[in-house]
């Protein structure tokens, strides 16, 4: 996916149109259905175009869209026995689905009925404490964040992506699934030119070839996108971006060494950042 269509995004969003996001999230649903993609990998990107979907046009029809994205990443994370996840996104869900029924939708309440069956107690109490402790204020200050990520301010989407990466610390987030979703925060955040946003995504490229297992493609193409991402990374530290050549050093050790062989070839100052001292 280019920049270019990426920035058209944001320039719609400007405008207040959300379509482009939800043309995306339509999209990645689709390429999970068709087995294009991985359908937690799908469920994540869909997730987060959603978001921004119902950021930019917070209308009842947009609520609902996210709040189905969410269950199905709710339902898809407690079969893969990720319960702490599933009851997190599940409360989203449901709170979605709130704001909707109080914008007057009438789909709103029975979709609600049917979320309290799919999803878990735990959500449902979970979304309940939400509403009694007033999580209404940090949700609008969420979606202002969205909002501004979606017209393509560079610091929100860093904010956004920051968050996913904490959510991972504390055990909210599956590393499969935060890997798709910083992936696509990373793709989308890149386009708007910004350093820090490319050196956070050529990281999670890097991470992105580590976490991928051999069903998930072959091992050419997983060592030739680990290739691309340390490319990526070398570009910023010819640049000169502040934190790229710590970064690279951090994460090189991590990666296949025929990726780091075939970058060598041609830079082999790259071999500088490995422990290899040049005898690899």
């Amino acid at each position: 996916m280019s920049d270019a269509i990426f920035q058209n995004l944001m320039r719609q969003a400007a405008h207040g149109d959300a379509s482009g996001y939800i043309n995306m999230a339509h999209r990645a649903v689709k390429s999970g259905n068709e087995g294009q993609m991985g359908w937690n990998s799908a469920l994540a990107h869909a997730m987060f175009w959603t978001r921004l979907a119902a950021a930019t046009q917070p209308n009842a029809e947009n609520l609902i869209g996210l709040a189905d994205v969410l269950t199905a990443f709710a339902i898809d994370a407690r079969q893969r026995g990720f319960e702490m996840q599933a009851d997190y996104v599940g409360a989203q869900a449901i709170f979605r689905l709130e704001q909707a029924a109080l914008l007057g939708d009438e789909n709103a309440a029975a979709k609600l009925s049917m979320a309290a069956e799919a999803l878990s107690p735990a959500a449902s109490a979970m979304a309940a404490e939400w509403e009694f402790n007033g999580r209404r204020d940090d949700v609008a200050a969420e979606d202002e964040c969205l909002r501004a990520a979606a017209k393509g301010d560079a610091q929100a989407i860093i904010s956004i992506f920051d968050v996913t990466i904490q959510t991972v610390l504390t055990g909210g987030l599956a590393t499969s699934d935060a890997v798709a979703l910083l992936d696509v925060i990373g793709l989308f955040g890149k386009a708007t030119g910004d350093a820090a946003m490319a050196l956070r995504h050529a990281g999670v490229e890097i991470m992105r070839t580590n976490c991928e297992t051999p069903t998930q493609g072959t091992a050419d193409r997983r060592i030739g996108e680990a290739a691309t991402a340390l490319r990526n990374l070398l570009s910023l530290v010819d640049a000169k971006e502040p934190g790229a050549a710590d970064y690279l050093k951090s994460v090189i050790g991590g990666t296949d060494p025929r990726a780091i062989a075939i970058v060598a070839a041609d830079r082999p100052d790259i071999l500088a950042s490995t422990n290899c001292a040049g005898s690899c």
